[in-house]
């Protein structure tokens, strides 16, 4: 409120909107694929502000609110939201992972009623579910 006692009206006052953009984008989930695959980004976001996501050049729009991208490496995105008054930075990590190829040492032979210990010398993630058939 603003005062003025030279003034005919007193005082005055005005109200001004403020828009914040919400920082629930700042949780972007991280997401895991294997080579070749394709995976969208981002989240369901409001259509009205401006996207930008970088590096561009492994999206199919750099510009779309979730583009599609199809990395060879494990890769951090950087998503700038722009709603004309201010821009948030959020990230979005993408692991890829490399086809399984199952590597065991086992020994030549044994005998009845030894046991062997295998060791596991697979390219895999720890998060790979191994079944034994």
């Amino acid at each position: 409120m603003v005062y003025d006692s030279a003034s005919c009206n007193l005082n005055d006052s005005i109200t001004k909107k403020v828009t914040l953009i919400n920082p629930t984008a700042l949780t972007l989930p991280n997401d895991s694929i294997c080579i070749g695959d394709t995976v969208l980004l981002g989240k369901s976001n409001p259509s009205e502000y401006d996207y930008s996501w970088s590096p561009g050049s492994l999206l199919d729009d750099s510009t779309k609110r979730n583009p599609l991208t199809s990395p060879s490496a494990p890769t951090q995105f950087t998503l700038l939201i722009d709603n004309g008054i201010c821009i948030d930075s959020n990230f979005q990590f993408i692991q890829v992972d490399s086809f399984i190829r199952a590597d065991f040492t086992i020994p030549d032979s044994i005998c009845t009623p030894d046991t062997i210990t295998l060791a596991n010398r697979s390219n895999i993630l720890i998060e790979t579910i191994v079944r034994w058939d």
